[in-house]
């Protein structure tokens, strides 16, 4: 297999794998911000911080615009955020949050705005 597909298989099995893990952490009831002792808020951030950087990996082969791939990471990360906070709402828990939506976003953001302008991220020797 080539370089570039094999890079490729990596981002989307690192994209699909991440957002299964969020969704997981997401609707069950596990408390894993208590078990890590850090804030639900920080422990937001940081999952869609992560969220918005695998799908900036993953978006990159489709769109060659830096500045259009970040903002269509960032859309996604908060639309997806919006739709598992909904999610939580039908669920048995009910931690449905507006506070968890912002952080979210806010992680999103943050990536979006802020990091990727500035960075230029390198994987396999390549700029992304």
């Amino acid at each position: 297999m080539e370089a570039s597909k094999k890079l490729k298989t990596v981002k989307t099995y690192l994209f699909y794998g991440w957002l299964g893990i969020v969704f997981l952490l997401s609707i069950c009831c596990l408390n894993l911000p208590a078990l890590l002792k850090i804030s639900d808020k920080v422990f937001h951030f940081i999952l869609f911080f992560i969220v918005a950087f695998v799908s900036y990996l993953y978006l990159y082969d489709f769109m060659k615009s830096k500045k259009l791939v970040s903002i269509a990471a960032v859309l996604f990360s908060c639309a997806y955020g919006a739709l598992l906070e909904f999610m939580q709402y039908f669920t048995a828990n009910g931690n449905f949050s507006k506070d968890d939506m912002i952080f979210n976003c806010v992680g999103a953001l943050v990536l979006g705005i802020i990091v990727i302008p500035k960075r230029s991220i390198t994987i396999y020797g390549r700029k992304v």
